[in-house]
């Protein structure tokens, strides 16, 4: 595979490479596909004895989440005045990950590329060309009488 990962490996390269053995979670998810609550749950054991010196809110793990992801607050409806742009720019320039888009990466290296096919070839035309050129003027006249 390509060091991008932006095309999908043949069927059957995990099994070839690793004696025949099936790629790990390729049938099942490693990842839960249900949610997980954001909400504060209540101490059940101590009836939220432990846990009446706040309001229910959210967890800490949903709320640092959330204050570390990158958001793009940009075009919402009503007035926020602390709209949080700073992720826009980020998000906008994601890849999309879908099999149809080409990757427009390396495109000085495929120019390159193309510029050193186009001389090679033309080279290889004059080389011949030459070639041909001197063989016909390297003519032996050994067997012929020599006029003077």
């Amino acid at each position: 595979m390509e060091e991008t990962c932006s095309y999908p490996a043949p069927n059957g390269i995990y099994e070839a490479l690793h004696y025949g053995d099936s790629l790990p979670y390729s049938k099942k998810s490693i990842i839960d596909p249900g949610c997980i609550s954001c909400k504060e749950p209540k101490e059940v054991d101590y009836q939220n004895y432990y846990d009446q010196q706040d309001a229910d809110e959210v967890t800490e793990v949903c709320t640092n989440l959330y204050e570390t992801a990158g958001k793009c607050e940009k075009g919402l409806d009503g007035y926020y005045p602390n709209r949080d742009v700073s992720g826009c720019s980020f998000i906008s320039n994601l890849k999309s990950t879908s099999l149809i888009s080409m990757p427009s990466a390396n495109v000085p290296a495929k120019v390159f590329a193309g510029i050193f096919a186009v001389t090679t070839a033309l080279l290889a035309a004059v080389s011949m060309t030459l070639f041909k050129r001197n063989r016909r003027q390297n003519v032996s006249f050994a067997g012929e009488p020599i006029i003077s």
